[in-house]
């Protein structure tokens, strides 16, 4: 028998031998694919409605994108490429099917599929975790101070890019040539795949747990409350369902059998399901650590605008019905309270500057407040006061409502008026 015959053979028969005592069932393989594609549609709308929210709190909230809106935008194209990578596993091969029960030319779809996927992969954690740490460096390092959080942050974003960069260029020049990755009987040389995808599993395995913890020294140093920092806590640290899944995927990576010697038992089709199952919530979290934070920010802007300036409101009339009001009482009933701005002669609301907390001087600016909104600074040139009152070099603004605004400057005018009236007629 010629080899093209011999090879013919094989990829219409069985793909590996069977175990002792099975019977190969080609033709209605038994599969799994019902749990895993109910996986993947749930995560897909979950990373595609967290990336919504993202988006909507950019584009009509906030009205800016950065560089790292750019590369989330790569990386959840790249998410989609691996999906479709995932569903045409389901369709052309199956999930959990043993190896003996697929004739050869599934396991050339196999290989090339798993070929496909390593690029993906290393390409959306490449764009994820670059973007992902780009923007805490603006939320925790918004002055670009170089403290100890900068420079962490940019060794982690080499390491990352070394890291996946250099898996995608193993990838592809893994084989040569690089068809024979698939096309086993293509003459060539390959490199040691499973040792390759074992280092890079433990190497991404590793850089999540030190992204991680990266951010909880800073949270854990804010001037807040215990819940508000528990809570701010768990936004950061959705990376623990990364970790949990990049744990299980290096198990599953370590397990994996690799076609090299043909003449033995192997079940790649089984055990690279796994794998494929272990990467779809892995993915899916990434993406959700990078729109989590934004979250806040796209559901509840809406919300409290509309109530600030309906208590405003609420406020302006409840004035008029009696007479002159201190702008700064606050109404204990009131679900959201408005905050009134300084008039002239008023002592500072305490209360008020607990209400948002900045970083320590551990990070070199005190100017970085935190609300339940966005961790994001807002601030603007202290107001000046020249009637006995000290002058602030800078004033943090928390977001006052502009109808409480016009009726305080209104006031603070009419106030300014009468006295410059009284001063004049005293020098008559």
């Amino acid at each position: 028998m010629s080899a093209s015959d011999e090879l013919l053979t094989y990829l219409n028969g069985a793909a590996t031998i069977p175990p002792n005592g099975v019977v190969p069932d080609l033709d209605n393989p038994p599969h799994h694919n019902g749990w895993p594609i109910a996986l993947a549609v749930v995560c897909i709308l979950l990373a595609t409605a967290a990336g919504l929210a993202r988006a909507y709190s950019r584009l009509f909230v906030i009205r800016k994108l950065r560089l790292e809106d750019y590369l989330g935008l790569c990386a959840y194209g790249s998410y989609i490429s691996y999906m479709y990578c995932y569903f045409r596993f389901a369709n052309t091969v199956g999930f959990y099917i043993h190896l003996w029960n697929l004739r050869g030319t599934t396991l050339v779809e196999i290989s090339y599929i798993g070929f496909i996927v390593d690029i993906t992969y290393s390409l959306l954690l490449l764009f994820a975790k670059t973007a992902i740490l780009l923007e805490w460096v603006r939320i925790f390092v918004p002055d670009l101070s170089r403290n100890w959080f900068y420079w962490a942050a940019r060794i982690m974003m080499v390491i990352n890019f070394c890291l996946y960069f250099s898996t995608v260029l193993s990838t592809v020049g893994a084989c040569q040539p690089v068809e024979r990755m698939w096309k086993f009987w293509l003459p060539g040389t390959c490199i040691d795949r499973k040792a390759r995808d074992i280092v890079n599993a433990v190497f991404n395995t590793v850089a999540d747990f030190f992204i991680l913890l990266l951010p909880q020294p800073i949270i854990w140093t804010l001037h807040m409350t215990t819940e508000r920092k528990l809570a701010v806590s768990v936004v950061f640290s959705v990376g623990l369902l990364v970790l949990a899944c990049s744990i299980g995927r290096l198990y599953a990576t370590v397990t994996l059998d690799y076609p090299d010697d043909f003449s033995k038992t192997f079940d790649t089709s089984y055990q690279f399901s796994s794998t494929l199952a272990w990467i779809v919530p892995e993915i899916t979290c990434v993406l959700l650590v990078f729109c989590v934070p934004a979250l806040p920010k796209a559901l509840g802007e809406r919300g409290r605008v509309l109530g600030s300036r309906i208590a405003a409101s609420w406020r302006s009339w409840t004035r008029l019905s009696r007479g002159s009001r201190n702008p700064t009482q606050s109404d204990s009933s009131n679900a959201r309270k408005v905050v009134w701005p300084p008039t002239i002669g008023s002592a500072p609301n305490k209360k008020r500057a607990h209400a948002y907390t900045t970083l320590d001087e551990e990070i070199g600016t005190n100017t970085l407040h935190t609300s339940t909104t966005e961790l994001a600074p807002i601030q603007t040139p202290g107001l000046e006061q020249t009637s006995g009152v000290t002058k602030a070099d800078s004033t943090s603004i928390y977001h006052y409502d502009d109808a409480a605004l016009k009726a305080s400057t209104e006031s603070c005018v009419g106030v300014g008026q009468e006295q410059e009236h009284q001063n004049h007629w005293t020098k008559q």
